[in-house]
């Protein structure tokens, strides 16, 4: 599977896809469809598109589709489980993001809304900074009424950086925990 990403974890290849980028119209990424294809893969080829995108820990948003019935007892367990390490907010289909998604969240095809974890600094857990991303994985993904999120966390990863210089190819070398 082939897919571009928005950081990436310069030690493991861990990273982050379906972000919102700074500044544009609200992203709906296909989240669960692109987790249905990387479970069924044996490898992913993560395309960065810039160097300044490959780092030493993941920082940011981790977008997490939730079904849309009732929305907002998942989004309080989220933040319950991240609380003080990171802000739950929802995302709008226009407009900017804000906690309660603006006027307009959006809302898929299957009932699915997007929240973002956003996190100050680096991904954290019970204040944490050094826990592994399975663990955070993990943490979302034992919520009931989570779909799917964007931390890859996997074996079998390949790294294309976009670089002045021409495309670095960067392997996995170290496990991912």
């Amino acid at each position: 599977m082939v897919s571009e990403v928005d950081e990436l974890d310069r030690s493991n290849l861990a990273c982050i896809f379906g972000r919102n980028p700074e500044g544009t119209a609200p992203v709906q990424p296909p989240i669960p469809r692109m987790r249905e294809l990387l479970d069924a893969s044996d490898h992913l080829i993560a395309l960065i598109d810039h160097p300044d995108k490959v780092v030493d820990r993941l920082a940011g948003d981790i977008p997490v589709f939730i079904r849309a019935d009732d929305w907002e007892d998942t989004a309080e367990e989220i933040d319950d489980r991240f609380l003080g390490d990171a802000e739950i907010w929802r995302r709008p289909s226009k407009g900017t993001a804000n906690p309660r998604g603006g006027d307009r969240p959006y809302l898929s095809n299957d009932g699915e809304h997007i929240l973002e974890i956003r996190f100050d600094e680096t991904l954290r857990l019970d204040g944490k900074a050094d826990v592994g991303y399975r663990e955070i994985a993990a943490a979302i993904e034992e919520i009931p009424g989570v779909v799917a999120h964007g931390l890859i966390v996997r074996a079998g990863v390949t790294a294309v950086v976009a670089a002045p210089s021409g495309p670095q190819v960067i392997e996995q070398v170290m496990p991912v925990l």
